[in-house]
């Protein structure tokens, strides 16, 4: 009988205050996972306040006593593990956790890590009066920005509760599973819901994305403009080919002032010219589907066209994007992350 292979772990990192801890604890009870806080693994082992390590032991034990820490948890899986806001900062204690599972970084802006850290006296780092440790905040936070930045997967806690940062977190992962180190945020309105997908190199996972979100493989136009169109329409048609998709390149001048009525025509011109002709509905039915990463529905015919990219894929303001037949989109413009 085959055994199932243990979960890998899933680490929280980041700045003091960002909610690690806090959260981390509900993300465990909701997974049915253990939970381990480096931090308090570190004081039971010193039996002593972290603020008391500082004082008698010095800074260098206890980054000593967390590398150790870092390395044995590394060893284990299926765990959430909260790291101290430093602990990462150390290339190998990010090494040895990221070969054990999946690392987040939480952030949070510097007035809501000061109004959360306002009533702690614990932090060693964060002596002296509110403005000192503003100052101080700000000073680690760039000392760090390295370190952090390196971790792909990044959660913004600023204004938000424990429970929705857990809830973004657990998005997070599950795009992460689907596309390594990409982002999934999710639009919803009245008229329907999609996703924006954002990450290097997602033009080449264009047709598993798109299958992966109910969109059966068949005719689909990519509509992108003449500047993007010979950097980028050729990796998402090939991709799309590959995945059982007949792709068909319909293309538009760059510019706002080319959003127009009359390149809407000729865009349906470019479309029928392809084949892809749009069914007759009635406008009470024409409802917005969540198509991949597109806003996807009937292109009104009163209403000027936007050509913006809802595939983005790490290449800038706008790209290509695709649509299948008699479905385009009509929605806001959404950015790569490079």
């Amino acid at each position: 009988m085959t055994q199932s292979q243990p979960s890998p772990n899933i680490i929280l990192t980041g700045f003091m205050g960002t909610g690690k801890t806090t959260v981390g604890r509900l993300l465990a009870e909701r997974l049915g996972r253990e939970f381990v806080d480096i931090d308090d693994q570190i004081v039971a082992h010193f039996g002593k306040s972290i603020p008391e390590i500082f004082a008698e032991d010095g800074e260098a034990a206890f980054r000593v006593a967390e590398a150790q820490l870092c390395a044995r948890l590394g060893e284990m899986a299926g765990l959430v593990i909260s790291t101290g806001g430093g602990a990462l900062v150390n290339p190998g204690n990010r090494a040895a956790l990221a070969a054990s599972g999946t690392i987040l970084c939480l952030t949070a802006s510097t007035d809501e890590i000061l109004r959360r850290l306002d009533a702690t006296q614990n932090r060693p780092l964060l002596p002296g009066s509110a403005e000192e440790r503003r100052a101080r905040i700000r000073d680690l936070l760039h000392q760090r920005r390295h370190a952090y930045a390196a971790i792909p997967l990044q959660v913004d806690t600023t204004g938000r509760e424990p429970a929705a940062i857990a809830d973004a977190i657990e998005r997070a992962l599950a795009a992460n599973a689907e596309v390594s180190g990409m982002t999934c945020l999710p639009v919803r309105s009245p008229d329907g819901s999609y996703d924006i997908c954002i990450g290097e190199g997602l033009l080449a996972h264009a047709a598993t994305l798109l299958t992966n979100r109910g969109v059966r493989p068949g005719p689909v136009a990519i509509v992108t403009n003449d500047q993007l169109a010979p950097l980028l329409a050729d990796t998402l048609a090939d991709n799309l080919r590959a995945g059982g998709f007949t792709p068909t390149v319909c293309v538009l001048p760059e510019g706002e002032q080319n959003k127009t009525l009359a390149n809407v025509a000729d865009l349906y011109t470019q479309f029928l010219a392809a084949g892809r002709t749009a069914p007759a509905r009635s406008p009470r039915r024409r409802r917005g589907r969540r198509h991949g990463g597109l806003c996807c529905g009937q292109l009104p015919a009163q209403v000027p066209f936007r050509a913006d990219a809802h595939l983005a894929a790490g290449h800038g303001r706008r790209g290509p994007w695709a649509a299948r037949p008699a479905w385009t989109c009509s929605g806001q413009e959404s950015g790569g992350r490079a």
